[in-house]
């Protein structure tokens, strides 16, 4: 993926397609940030194309977060927490 495709993907909004591909042997079963990449997926908080592709990626992945991932993770759980927080009040 080039620089120029990931600003694209930046700017434009994520259309509710799953464009990560279920890896096999995958099998359901969710450690916590596989979990909270899918609820954050889930929540309706607007989100980039390239947002969607890495919570996407989070959920399939089985392995230890890295630490961008991490970071990442927590920022987009944040906000839509933060949304879902004044949605609610």
């Amino acid at each position: 993926m080039n620089d120029e495709t990931f600003r694209a993907m930046s700017c434009r909004p994520w259309d509710g397609c799953w464009r990560v591909r279920k890896p096999d042997g995958f099998d359901g079963l969710l450690s916590i940030h596989q979990f909270t990449a899918l609820q954050v997926l889930r929540s309706g908080v607007h989100l980039s194309e390239a947002e969607a592709r890495l919570l996407q990626a989070i959920h399939y992945q089985s392995d230890p977060l890295g630490p961008a991932q991490s970071f990442n993770l927590e920022r987009l759980t944040s906000r839509a927490s933060e949304t879902l927080g004044r949605v609610a009040a």
